[in-house]
Parts: structure tokens; C-alpha cells; sequence
């Protein structure tokens, strides 16, 4: 916690998971400029068998996950002009200008750069990986990027929705869609990197959450027929 900003909300509070990445663990925080202003955030780790020493990897970058060789992060930069006078002015992913890789070999290499002429109002959201694969939101399409081969493949996001329940393990991804009142559309997306197949398993009553590990997944769905449950989980084996 030292030297390490406390604001409410943004990249430094709330729904920060640190990560294990080979023998180290990360984590960003928030920190605040000598002179005030724009909060900055960094990514640091530590060596589980170091006695808790912090490194630091990155400046102007968060939400960290796990690859195979590397540790991929979205790099966050106020523009000038944003924030009135008063506002917190913490980095939150809709100031998101792109993905890097911080390769296992000490390099950083930017995956990803967000256009300057964007459209305006695109939004960056959900951000998760595992293996070599990564997978976000934005401006209104979940797309699924390959690090290796560069390839990026988009799923057009079902009108006035939310992605949810975005989950990752090895080649698979998982997730949903809700929409602004928090229903679900109905159906729980499953994608093979490898194989590039997606699926969609109709689940009429699907809660939004996720979870993959190995070649099991698992979502949550509203128990109809029991009023005191508010949702059960289904878990699957999935294969070919």
C-alpha cells in the first residue's frame, strides 16, 4: 500500500484481481503525481518467493491477465482537456487506448492501438485472456484476438446489450449477453480459438455470470421452479 492513492472508484478501487503468471504475482494500482492532477496507474509484481519485494512493470496501464508468454494489460491515458475541476480524474477503461504485452523476456510489445478516429463515443469493456488468445467490447461488437497470428475475429453484440460473464480457459471462451435492465438474452456463447467454431447454447433464463477452467464451464441460470433460489449454476463438459 505504499505510495498508493485511495480514490472510490476507477482502476485503483474496486474489482482488482491480482493475477499469477509464472512465479510472480500482479496487480495494478493507482498512484497520484509529486505536483497533483490526473491520477496515473501502473502494473507491479512480486516474486512469491521473494519476501513480498515490488517491481515495477508498467506505468499508465491496468487490469492485467495471464497468457502464456506474457502478461497483457490495457493501456490507460487521460486526453487532455477530460475531467472539470473537482473530478477524481481516475483512469477507467473508457480511457482505454490500447493492449500491450509484457513478454516474459523483459520486452513490451503494443498489441493493440485504439484509432484516433474512432468513432465517438466507442467504448472499451470486459477485457479477459488466457493462452494466447484475448477478448474484449468494444463500440458495440465482442471481438476475439489471437496474439500470434494477429488474426481478430468480431461478433456483432445483440442491440442495446452488455457483455457478461466473460471467461476464459485454454482455447475456449465463454459469455453472455444482458441487456440494460440485466436480463439475459437467452443465449450462452461459447468460442474455440483453435478450432474458430462458435456456438450458442439457448438458456432462457441465464443470470450473466460465467466461469471456465480446463474443459469444464459453467453459468448461472434463475431457478424457476423454486421462488426462494435466485439462480443455480449448470456445469458442463465440453468437447468437440
Amino acid at each position: 500500500s505504499e505510495n498508493v492513492d485511495d480514490p472510490s472508484s476507477g482502476a485503483g478501487m474496486g474489482g482488482i484481481a491480482p493475477i499469477i503468471h509464472g512465479d510472480r504475482v500482479y496487480w495494478h494500482t493507482t498512484v497520484g503525481s509529486d505536483i497533483g492532477g490526473v491520477l496515473n496507474t501502473q502494473i507491479v509484481s512480486t516474486d512469491m518467493a521473494a519476501q513480498g519485494k515490488i517491481r515495477l512493470e508498467e506505468s499508465g496501464v491496468a487490469y492485467p491477465v495471464s497468457l502464456g508468454d506474457a502478461v497483457a494489460a490495457v493501456r490507460l491515458e487521460k486526453l487532455d482537456g477530460e475531467g472539470g475541476e473537482g473530478d477524481l480524474n481516475v483512469p477507467t477503461l473508457d480511457d482505454a487506448q490500447g493492449i500491450v504485452l509484457l513478454n516474459n523476456d523483459g520486452t513490451k510489445t503494443d498489441l493493440l492501438k485504439i484509432a484516433e478516429n474512432a468513432p465517438s463515443g466507442s467504448t472499451f469493456e470486459t477485457f479477459n485472456g488466457s493462452g494466447k488468445a484475448l477478448s474484449f467490447s468494444f463500440n458495440g461488437e465482442t471481438f476475439v484476438v489471437d496474439t500470434k497470428s494477429k488474426n481478430v475475429i468480431a461478433f456483432p453484440e445483440p442491440q442495446d446489450s452488455y457483455l457478461e460473464g466473460l471467461a476464459h480457459c485454454g482455447d475456449m471462451v465463454t459469455w453472455t449477453y444482458t441487456d440494460a435492465n440485466g436480463e439475459g438474452v437467452g443465449s450462452q456463447y461459447v468460442y474455440d480459438t483453435k478450432m474458430q467454431t462458435l456456438r450458442a447454447v439457448k438458456e432462457p433464463e441465464l443470470f450473466g455470470s460465467s466461469l471456465c477452467q480446463g474443459e469444464y464451464l459453467a453459468w448461472s441460470v434463475r431457478d424457476s421452479s423454486n421462488d426462494s433460489a435466485l439462480a443455480t449454476d449448470i456445469v458442463t463438459q465440453w468437447k468437440d
